[in-house]
């Protein structure tokens, strides 16, 4: 029994329909381009370049945003750097200065004890 003859099967022209060929099958046997066929095979793969080209640029412009990303980020840095460097060199500057000042307080105020009691004897010797 025949199958009905579709847009894919034909009837084969060098075997007169005794055999079921796809039309690509008869097409190549003749020696004739399919050129339906060669034009979806073109367009694939122009798109397949096309979508390569693309892929490329992608990756091009992601790798040039990665680098000036990590560039900014490191001047960023080391400025900060530079900055908390600035910023602990005048905090101990401070720790030194109330350290000192500590100090001469506290001798002051031995000193200050001192004098009061040197004050306080001849008040006593007074009495």
């Amino acid at each position: 029994m025949r199958s009905p003859i579709t847009g894919e099967n034909i009837e084969c022209p060098l075997c007169q329909g005794a055999g079921e060929l796809t039309r690509a099958e008869i097409l190549d046997r003749l020696g004739v381009k399919d050129f339906a066929r060669v034009a979806q095979l073109s367009a694939e793969e122009a798109f397949r370049l096309l979508q390569s080209k693309h892929d490329r640029e992608n990756q091009t412009a992601w790798s040039r945003f990665e680098t000036e990303l990590a560039k900014r980020t490191a001047e960023i840095r080391e400025r900060h750097g530079e900055e908390l460097r600035t910023t602990k060199s005048e905090r101990d500057d401070l720790t030194r200065r109330i350290e000192a000042s500590l100090r001469e307080l506290a001798d002051l105020r031995e000193r200050n004890q001192a004098l009061e009691s040197e004050l306080s004897k001849p008040a006593r010797v007074a009495r």
